[in-house]
């Protein structure tokens, strides 16, 4: 259970508290429905599809789409990078660009694809991607907006403008940036619904932005969908061809409320949190036995550090102890710690949320002031 004198600094893995009408809309369906949308033809079933529908419009709102029949869901963002990869993979797209930033949701399918299938695999390094992408010719460039480690922002404009002028397939991982200003031109964007979006654990998004990124998907997973049931090989839908099976109802009626919640404030959100990570930047940059890897004029609040002489998840331990909750390790993006040079022992990651305070950072720092050797 969780001590309400917890301090959560953890957001980037998962933000926490949720805004009470994200409480309110899966206790609220589960209660009071509980139907399979678009599987029956009774008053709960059409509510249901209602509920789902009304999100699919607001994610569509949200990321700049006239069609919400593009908005797929899933149950996170690795689930919808694995279906981007894997799909364009198979119609017939060989060659990859990815960061050395990311994570292993883009880079643990693409190592599978390369190791058994023979796609070619490439790494850029951020202020090299135009060196890099002159030099590998690829096909596809599939990466982060933003290092879910260090927060850094990638030179996403630059990749966009390159990747447009050649006719290159952009899929952009939005884990770590959906819920901030943010303009995403890409051709899918792959997004987590629980993080800066504030909607529950299990709820995710699939976007398709343009043309090229519809032509290149197809299903990877089949099964029921709610239409031609006596069909083995239905023609492909969108949404419903990549939604088979029942959809998690109640996390995407939460997800609908979250996206409220961020619509209506992600300018007060960005500005709070983005305050609060430099406040923590400078007082953490003035501890003399701390290092610390984020670029705060560009990236989005997080900020990675070590204490000399002390392992990442020692440290983490010990503010644990002190009822702050913070991340320690590698992050799942082992690319970036060997960029970093924080192999072994990895970084301790802040990541601030809309909830948090300015005394929250206060104790944060105080802790970790009186970590030493």
């Amino acid at each position: 259970m969780f001590n309400k004198k917890q301090i959560y600094l953890d957001n980037a893995a998962s933000s926490y508290p949720k805004p009470l009408p994200v409480y309110r809309e899966v206790f609220d369906f589960m209660r009071n429905n509980g139907a399979n949308p678009g599987r029956s033809g009774h008053k709960m079933s059409f509510a249901a599809s209602l509920a789902v529908f009304e999100t699919r419009e607001k994610a569509a709102d949200y990321f700049g789409l006239s069609n919400s029949g593009d908005v797929i869901f899933t149950k996170n963002a690795t689930e919808a990078l694995n279906t981007a990869i894997f799909s364009v993979f198979k119609n017939g797209k060989k060659r990859f660009l990815t960061s050395v930033m990311d994570h292993n949701s883009v880079l643990r399918p693409l190592t599978y694809l390369k190791e058994n299938f023979g796609a070619e695999v490439d790494f850029f390094v951020c202020d090299s991607f135009l060196e890099t992408v002159k030099e590998k010719n690829p096909e596809v460039v599939v990466c982060t907006a933003a290092s879910n480690v260090t927060g850094n922002i990638l030179p996403f404009d630059q990749i966009s403008d390159y990747c447009f002028k050649h006719e290159i397939l952009f899929i952009i991982d939005a884990s770590q940036t959906a819920g901030y200003p943010f303009s995403y031109n890409c051709d899918i964007i792959c997004s987590a619904g629980h993080k800066g979006l504030y909607g529950p654990q299990g709820s995710g998004l699939l976007i398709v932005k343009t043309s090229k990124g519809k032509d290149a998907l197809s299903p990877v997973f089949f099964g029921g969908n709610g239409t031609e049931s006596l069909n083995l090989s239905p023609e492909i839908i969108f949404p419903e061809s990549f939604e088979c099976g029942t959809v998690n109802t109640p996390a995407i009626v939460g997800l609908g409320a979250g996206l409220d919640f961020v619509r209506k404030n992600e300018k007060e959100i960005f500005e709070k949190e983005k305050f609060l990570q430099k406040y923590a930047f400078w007082e953490l940059a003035g501890i003399k036995n701390v290092t610390v890897y984020t670029d705060i004029d560009n990236s989005v609040p997080i900020i990675a550090f070590n204490i000399d002489g002390v392992s990442s998840e020692e440290a983490t331990s010990i503010l644990a102890d002190n009822n702050i909750c913070v991340r320690g390790g590698y992050h799942c993006a082992p690319l970036c710690h060997e960029l970093l040079e924080t192999i072994p022992g990895g970084a301790i990651r802040v990541s601030i949320g809309a909830f948090n305070k300015l005394s929250d950072i206060k104790k944060l720092i105080k802790i970790v002031s009186k970590i030493k050797k």
